[in-house]
């Protein structure tokens, strides 16, 4: 059997079809006339039912239309930017019309949506959108105010948030309309029909396209693939109308005859978001055929793309040619790009592919459906079937995440059997071991996945929209649809959209309590629940009557509808009898990703692996060494007890060889997959941020053995200072319930702090010895390093080209910071320094990392000379190698810098670090803790099999004392190691 192809690959995000004027140079325009015409096409001669209840506010301005790029145009003024949040229209119509209706028919089906309005599922009048009723009727649903935008007398725009329009397909069409005081209609645009937006996320390489044929500054690119021809025109300048001709069957005799055009024959002509056939009939000679895909743009130079089905095409053959031409507004001027010879372009016309396999589903937001064989995690996956009754070798055959560029290819030896199933983890491994690791990962907000045949000819392929979590899709009959998963098996029952069951409410909120709660669950359906910290299903308790809250706990719901796929899952948690004063946490995980031998991330089961570099200490295989990650649900509550975030997430084991303590960090990161993308809300005081990606709970690394604060200690004793820090706060956490002890809530590093700090989303970040975290170390290897190896900086010249390369301020704080702490876990580890990826920008670093200080322990004492390890050419591999050296010895060169140097760390000393402001610090930082340690000491020295715990509240006050000590003594040490540089 051959299998129809199920996608529509598209040049851009967005794709759009337009209605327009049409000429091919002659000055005539086809288009409106001035007659009115019902939505989304057919004429009609008498008013419609409109609603009228909101008054337009033409002095409203919730944004700003111009600032949009707008990437759609409309020659009768209707204009379209999608970001990944919203649909905006923008109507410039220069009319004192006192009503503006926008039309949209998500499901791009006439037989849906509004009778009146020729399908349309949603109207936006006055600001206010409304959802249409019962298909047949004329009823509109309010559903709220949007963004809107008037200027009176000239246009109205408005921004439709997407998660508003339900059941959208990949191709919606949307439409604009002006209507006098009587609700008439007098004008609407497109005048012939809806323009259709394409929701893609596919786009062709023009980079890799060779041009077809070009003059001057003009160049065209062709592109095809079994569905689509796509065209790709580039120029200098921006004109009204520019038609493509197309010689489909390169044969001159036939087609369009023109003295410019008589080499070209074209048979059908692509304008303005139209495409036309060449009939010779009529005063214009071209029929129109259908709209098409028209994406038109101006940046540096401007760029139309247009992408054209192949089925339109009568007579195609395997070689085509193309030529363009170019006018003004009035059709009057005109400009041919090739006015020579045109060149033959080479279609492949579609095959049958050789093999009968088909992508069947697709898991794109496997938040905890199925773990992968091989790595433990909850990767994405897409399931292939076998359609013939023999088994297949598929080695060879290709997939991707891209409609038109293959990516990964499936090893040799690889067979699905006769009418069976092979599931492949989309998770950028790249492995072949137990089971297929591709090297690309799907997008739970819409992407597409497909299969290629070996010699790069696409056998099958669609797009998705954004996922539910642990719902697949799959494509049929034109459309995704959406199942509960059946990962290597038959696929069961498949939903049109993915609508849920009603997400259920508790009558508790999630807080503190002093006194029991009767908890009751509302929602449809049946409603199961937990209090154990795993995900409810239908196998958990039924709900039948009211929940007891009598003690620290985490309840955990869901309702299940028939035809309805499962509701979200709520989770509250009650923390019961506790006076804390402090930030709370509390996390919510099912027990068996904490403490399974197999899956679990805290112990040290039968599946782990061992720790790198970690000594003696623990050098045994432990689960809580591999980077999984599980799903699990926080709650933060400030100290006034509220609850300001509470959502799913996924939690980690975090750190290096602080993972062998009984207390672990944990990272916790948002994702799509969870629900939310982002922490929303200002965690940190002491910084305007109100968004972070991920956080951490962190341990104190080496210093949770003794006081718990060294690292938050240098954080805050280094504010003020050209440096940036990672925030803190001390947080008391519960882990299902049970008191989990004190932690400190971090930021987390990475590319995402960057961005959260500096706004700077295109980066190079690099840590330690040039392990690249994110971006390149290509620069600071040729333009830093080399220079440091080959050159003397004791000349101004050379020491000022090192200036120009990094932020010298900030390195001089960097040091001094980890030398007055005595910081004896660097500089050979623990070092992170980034710069944007923008011309004339700087090297900076960061503060990371600093529990090895304050004379942690006896070896490192707080005479301990952190300057001369930081100096050493020939240093031990750790703490100090060479490498890690390198650039402070070579600025040591440059009089001008020892100086400054010296300067600014004295300056310090008698400031910043001077003896009775570091106590004050210790006094104040000491004070968030001490009401927890004796709690905290006694659940994790009752609870540490390895023995690393400090042992009493007693002992913990003598560190204090032991921090106070290094403060009084610190300053004067330091001088004189600084009087020996």
């Amino acid at each position: 059997m051959k299998k129809s192809y199920r996608y529509s690959l598209v040049a851009v995000t967005a794709m759009i079809m337009v209605w327009g004027f049409a000429g091919c140079g002659t000055g005539s325009e086809k288009g409106y006339s001035g007659g009115v015409a019902r939505h989304m096409g057919s004429d009609y001669n008498t008013p419609v039912k409109h609603i009228g209840l909101h008054i337009r506010d033409v002095g409203k301005r919730d944004f700003d239309p111009d600032a949009i790029a707008w990437e759609y145009d409309n020659l009768e003024g209707l204009q379209v930017h999608i970001d990944e949040n919203n649909l905006y229209l923008y109507f410039k119509h220069n009319s004192t019309a006192p009503n503006i209706q926008f039309f949209i028919d998500a499901d791009n089906n006439a037989q849906t949506g509004n009778a009146d309005e020729f399908g349309a599922d949603y109207m936006v009048e006055n600001g206010v959108l409304y959802e249409s009723g019962s298909h047949g009727s004329s009823e509109w649903k309010e559903i709220g105010a949007v963004k809107s935008a008037v200027k009176a007398g000239k246009s109205d725009a408005v921004a439709i948030p997407l998660a508003l329009i339900k059941n959208r397909s990949v191709v919606f069409k949307v439409n604009a309309e002006m209507l006098n005081s009587n609700w008439v209609p007098e004008v609407m645009t497109p005048s012939n029909g809806g323009k259709s937006v394409y929701m893609q996320q596919n786009r062709v390489d023009w980079s890799k396209v060779a041009v077809y044929t070009k003059e001057g500054s003009r160049e065209l690119k062709l592109y095809a693939t079994p569905d689509d021809l796509y065209l790709h025109l580039v120029q200098d300048d921006f004109p009204a109308h520019i038609q493509l001709l197309i010689d489909v069957d390169n044969n001159p005799n036939t087609g369009y005859q023109n003295q410019s055009w008589s080499r070209l024959g074209a048979d059908y002509l692509v304008e303005d978001g139209m495409l036309y056939r060449y009939t010779g009939q009529g005063d214009w000679g071209w029929e129109y055929v259908d709209s098409i895909s028209r994406y038109r743009s101006k940046a540096d130079r401007a760029v139309l793309d247009v992408s054209v089905p192949r089925h339109l095409l009568q007579n195609l053959g395997t070689k085509i040619k193309v030529g363009t031409e170019l006018n003004s507004k009035d059709w009057r001027e005109t400009t041919l790009l090739p006015e020579g010879d045109v060149p033959l372009f080479q279609i492949d016309l579609p095959q049958e592919s050789a093999l009968h396999v088909e992508i069947s589903e697709v898991m794109a937001a496997n938040a905890h459906t199925l773990l992968d064989p091989d790595y433990f995690n909850f990767s994405d996956w897409i399931e292939l079937h076998n359609l013939d009754d023999k088994p297949v070798d598929i080695s060879g055959y290709q997939l991707s995440d891209k409609l038109n560029k293959p990516k990964w290819t499936i090893p040799n030896g690889t067979v699905i059997p006769a009418n069976g199933y092979l599931l492949l983890w989309a998770d950028e491994k790249d492995k072949k071991q137990k089971a297929l690791h591709t090297n690309f990962k799907l997008k739970t907000d819409g992407e597409a996945v497909a299969l290629f045949d070996p010699v790069g000819k696409i056998v099958d392929g669609f797009t998705y929209l954004k996922q539910l979590p642990d719902v697949s899709v799959a494509y049929q009959s034109g459309k995704e649809v959406y199942m509960n998963p059946t990962p290597g098996k038959a696929n069961t029952t498949a939903y049109p959209s993915a609508v849920q069951s009603q997400t259920v409410a508790f009558s508790v909120p999630e807080g503190f309590y002093n006194a029991p709660q009767n908890l009751v669950i509302n929602g449809e359906g049946t409603i199961y629940y937990t209090t154990d910290g795993s995900i409810p299903t239908t196998t958990s308790k039924k709900y039948t009557r009211p929940i007891t809250i009598d003690h620290t706990m985490a309840v955990r719901a869901i309702s299940v509808t028939n035809g309805k796929f499962t509701s979200p899952v709520t989770t509250a948690s009650y923390i019961y009898g506790e006076n804390i004063a402090l930030p709370v946490v509390s996390i919510v995980i099912d027990d068996k990703y904490l403490n399974d031998d197999t899956i679990g991330i805290y112990t040290i089961g039968i599946n782990g692996k061992k720790p790198q570099d970690c000594g003696d200490e623990f050098a045994d295989k432990a689960n809580f060494m591999q980077k999984w990650e599980r799903p699990a649900h926080m709650t933060l509550f400030e100290k006034n007890k509220k609850a300001v975030l509470s959502q799913d997430i996924g939690l980690k084991v975090a750190g290096e060889c602080s993972r062998i303590y009984a207390q672990k960090s944990f990272q916790l990161k948002t994702d799509s997959k969870y629900g939310k993308k982002g922490f929303k809300y200002q965690v940190f005081p002491d910084k305007n941020i109100k968004k972070f990606a991920r956080l951490k709970l962190r341990n104190a690394g080496q210093d949770y053995l003794k006081t718990h604060m060294r690292d938050i200690l240098a954080t805050e004793i280094a504010k003020g200072l050209h440096i940036a820090y990672e925030a803190y706060r001390p947080a008391v956490t519960f882990v299902n319930g049970q008191y989990w002890g004190i932690y400190n809530l971090r930021e987390k590093m990475g590319k995402d702090y960057i961005k959260e700090n500096f706004g700077e989303k295109k980066i190079n970040l690099i840590e330690d010895d040039l392990i690249v975290k994110e971006g390149s170390s290509v620069s600071y290897e040729e333009e830093v390093l080399d220079y440091l190896k080959n050159h003397s900086l004791a000349s101004d010249a050379a020491y000022n080209y090192i200036a120009s390369k990094i932020d010298i301020e900030n390195y001089i704080d960097y040091m001094i910071v980890n030398l007055y702490i005595a910081n004896a876990d660097w500089p050979g580890t623990n070092l992170i320094y980034w710069k944007p990826k923008k011309e004339g920008t700087k090297w900076r670093w960061i503060l990371h990392d600093m529990d090895y200080g304050f004379a942690l322990d006896s070896e490192h004492p707080v005479t301990y000379n952190a300057l001369a390890a930081a100096t050493a050419q020939n240093g031990q591999d750790w703490p100090n190698p060479e490498w890690s050296t390198l650039l402070f010895r070579k600025l040591l060169e440059n009089p001008g810098f020892k100086a400054q140097f010296k300067n600014r760390f004295n300056t310090l000393l008698d400031t910043t670090f001077a003896s009775a402001h570091v106590k004050q610090i210790i006094d104040r930082v000491s004070g968030m803790f001490a009401s927890q340690m004796s709690r905290h000491i006694e659940k994790w020295n009752a609870n540490d099999p390895l023995n690393y715990a400090i042992y009493s509240k007693a002992d913990w006050d003598q560190e204090i004392g032991k921090l106070k000590d290094f403060a009084d003594k610190r300053p004067a040490i330091v001088k004189q190691h600084l009087n020996q540089l």
